[in-house]
C-alpha cells in the first residue's frame, strides 16, 4: 500500500513541479490528470489514500466557480475531494 501511495505521490509532484516549467499544472488539474480512468495506473485505495491526505483546496482560500460565481472554501468534501464545500460570496 505504501509503495502505491508513493507512486502517487511522485506523479503528482511530478505533475505540480517538473523539470520543464512549461508543463507545471495547478494542484487540481493534476489530481484530475491521474483520476482520468482512462489512464487508470494506480490501485484506488493508494489513490485515494494520497488525496484524502493533501490540500488541493485550503480552507480560507478563494474560488472562482464554472459559472462565474466567487465564493470561500470552508471545508472539504472527504467523499468527493475535487468538490470543497463553499460559501458564495458573488453569484453572476
Amino acid at each position: 500500500m505504501l509503495a502505491g501511495i508513493l507512486a502517487v505521490a511522485e506523479v503528482y509532484c511530478t505533475c505540480v513541479s517538473p523539470f520543464n516549467i512549461e508543463n507545471t499544472m495547478l494542484p487540481y488539474n493534476a489530481v484530475e490528470y491521474i483520476m482520468n480512468p482512462g489512464w487508470r495506473r494506480f490501485n484506488n485505495r493508494a489513490l485515494r489514500a494520497f488525496i484524502g491526505r493533501i490540500a488541493l483546496f485550503p480552507v480560507g482560500s478563494f474560488i472562482c466557480l464554472d459559472d462565474g460565481s466567487k465564493g470561500s472554501v470552508v471545508g472539504n468534501n472527504k467523499d468527493k475531494p475535487l468538490r470543497p464545500k463553499v460559501l458564495l460570496l458573488y453569484a453572476e
